[in-house]
Formats: structure tokens, sequence, C-alpha cells
């Protein structure tokens, strides 16, 4: 179904998520869904950095199967995600962000805060919310969000008695349809040492031109860096890490342990059906790996930049001080977490088809990236 969203004309270089041009206003009538793990910093330094991703990855699939139309814009944080729905769906998925409430409380022992705001209330404030629709590849068209409005409606949802929010008190709670989300990957070594998960808010639209000038010279291309390359991906095999996640969202309890079999097996015939090119079911299998790989969610901007690198050691050295002369001089300031590897969780709607591979670094990632770059602004201010 067309809406304002499906309509806008897609960017195809992403260095021009940067030009006004390609950024049209969000109707007024639009909401804007935040969702935030409470204390993911804690959750993280126990150790539950994948339950961490897996909840939020979670939710931005059975939201998008509440919405009349799947294809709305949604930008995943590492620990919580935004999302842009009209007022026609507010109803619909007001009640199934009560059921993710709710499961990611049961299942997972999470709280998360969650609540709604109206664009045009925060635009008659001056808070004005853009997206533009950046075609990343022929299956994933990836929201691009800009505006004062997108950090502040994730601030008011954060607060017990944020201004406008909407707390879906008048809607009765919906049973989340978790249809589409997958963890089915094992950790992603990087193959250059390093999985490097940087935050870059910046002035201005050149400093974030000049950053990726920089990347390419220090990091080499989009591939040399990308940190989910189709050979470096292994499937994971492990029937009791398979049964923490997707049978614990998409089957009651009764049914997990045959849900479990069933996917392990899927495994197996995955590693036989790329291995040996074969078409199965209409799936020309071969296509599989490289498909997942350029629907990866690997770069993303909502008014702050987001990106997953592999890299050397050096390459990050060259990078921080490159970043560390901008800060100094005003223009930006930075988080950046360091890992061995990255993990991946998965919404896969059509094999070869509607998917998004939420690939974040491995012991936190974008949220330990968070919590640096809150530093830095902490003891620049």
């Amino acid at each position: 179904m067309p809406s304002f969203y499906t309509d806008l004309p897609p960017v195809h270089v992403f260095e021009g998520v940067f030009d006004d041009a390609n950024f049209q206003p969000v109707p007024d009538d639009w909401w804007a869904v935040v969702l935030d793990i409470q204390d993911s910093t804690g959750w993280i330094r126990r150790g539950h950095y994948r339950d961490v991703n897996f909840v939020g990855a979670s939710a931005i699939a059975a939201l998008r199967n509440a919405a009349t139309d799947r294809d709305i814009p949604f930008v995943f944080g590492g620990d919580g995600a935004t999302l842009l729905v009209p007022e026609t769906d507010r109803e619909r998925i007001a009640g199934t962000l009560l059921g993710v409430v709710r499961s990611a409380r049961e299942l997972f022992s999470m709280e998360l805060h969650a609540g709604m705001i109206r664009v045009g209330t925060l635009r008659s404030e001056g808070l004005d919310i853009q997206v533009a629709r950046y075609q990343a590849s022929t299956h994933y068209a990836q929201a691009i969000l800009r505006g004062p409005g997108v950090a502040e409606a994730e601030r008011r949802v954060k607060k017990a008695d944020g201004a406008g929010v909407y707390r879906m008190d008048d809607v009765a709670e919906r049973p989340p349809d978790f249809t589409g989300v997958e963890c089915r990957w094992s950790r992603i070594d990087s193959p250059r040492g390093e999985t490097v998960s940087l935050l870059v808010l910046a002035d201005r639209a050149e400093e974030y031109r000049s950053l990726f000038t920089t990347l390419d010279r220090i990091y080499g291309t989009d591939a040399e860096r990308h940190p989910t390359l189709p050979g470096n991906l292994r499937l994971a095999l492990n029937p009791f890490k398979l049964a923490r996640y997707e049978p614990k969202v998409r089957r009651s309890p009764g049914h997990r342990t045959l849900y479990t079999i069933r996917i392990w097996l899927q495994q197996f015939l995955l590693v036989l059906f790329v291995r040996l090119k074969l078409t199965v079911g209409g799936v020309e299998w071969d296509r599989y790996l490289p498909t997942l790989s350029d629907t990866s969610d690997v770069r993303k901007f909502d008014g702050m930049l987001r990106m997953v690198m592999s890299g050397t050691t050096a390459q990050r050295e060259q990078l921080n001080a490159f970043l560390q002369e901008r800060h100094a001089a005003g223009h930006l300031v930075w988080g950046m977490h360091v890992a061995g590897s990255a993990i991946m969780t998965c919404v896969v709607f059509e094999r070869l088809g509607d998917q998004v591979h939420f690939v974040d670094g491995s012991d936190g990632g974008y949220a330990m990236a968070a919590a640096d770059l809150k530093r830095r602004l902490e003891t620049s201010t």
C-alpha cells in the first residue's frame, strides 16, 4: 500500500543522506514510536549483550507485523529502536507495543521504556523530524531520520513524566507477532582483528562527508571494512544457543523444543544448499549469503551516524586521531567500542526478498559506544 514513506524517491548513495534535498518532513499526524531497554549498559556488563540486541530487533519485527504496511521507517539502536507510524495504525501499534513490553519482561526479565509522541506535537515546539529513504540494496530500503525531534522523542519517552508522550493507557494489549525475527548466526570474527562500533554526532553535513573521505583513506572501500562479508559468516549449530532466542518469542513453552529441532535441521540443510549451490523451493541458495551481506544494517543515520566496521588496530588509531582533532575543533563528538567480532540478529520475511540483518559489535557495541560518547560530551561541557 503506497504511503508517504514508500512514495519517497530513493537515495542510492549513502553520502546522499547528508543532502537537504533528499529529506521530507514527516506528516504531523504520524507518530514517533520509541522503545529502549532500561539499564541496557548494566545488562551488557553482566554478559547479556545478545539478549539486549535480540529484544530490540524482535520489537521491530513485531511492530512491523502489526502495521498495515510493513514498510515503515525504523532505526535499530542496539538497545532499542525508533519507528514512525501513521495515525491510522496508532491503535494497532500501541496495543502491540504493550505486548512487546510484557514479552520482554516475562521472557527476558527486561523492562522497556516505551511510548509514542505525535510528530505534530514536536513540530509545534520547533522540534522537526524529517526522513529520507536510502536504497541500501535491492531488498532493503533504510529509513534515514534527522531533526531535533528524533532525540527529543527518545528523551521524553525515557522520562516518566515526558511531556506529550502517549503511554497507550486507552488501548487493549495485543499479543505481538514476532514472525520473521531470527538469531541463527555465530559471532562474526573480524578478518582484520577488530570490529569497531562507532557513533558520531557532528555539527554540519560537511563534517560527515569529511569523515567518510577519511574512512575511505584509512580503512579502504565499503567492502574492505564491511563486517559481514559472505566469507565471514558462520551458521550457529549449537541447539542450546538456537533455543535461547527465536523459539522463545515465536512459540509457546510446550512447542519450543520441536521448533528448535526444526531450525537446527534447517541450519544443516542451508549449509548443504549453499555449498552445493542448489535451487530448492524456488530459491537459488548460492545467492543467499551475498543477499544477506547486502541487507546488513552496518551503517545508519538518525541525527547521529552509527556504523560497524572491520579493521586493524593501526587503522582504528588513525581514525581516533582524526576524530580527536575534529572534536578539539568543536565540530563533532564521538563514541567508540572495540571488539573482536560482530553479532547479527535478523528480521527475514523472504529469503531472497524483504529482510534486514541488524549488526552490532560484540560485548555491547552501540550501547557501549553511546556510553563513551556520553562521557566525552560531559567532559567537553
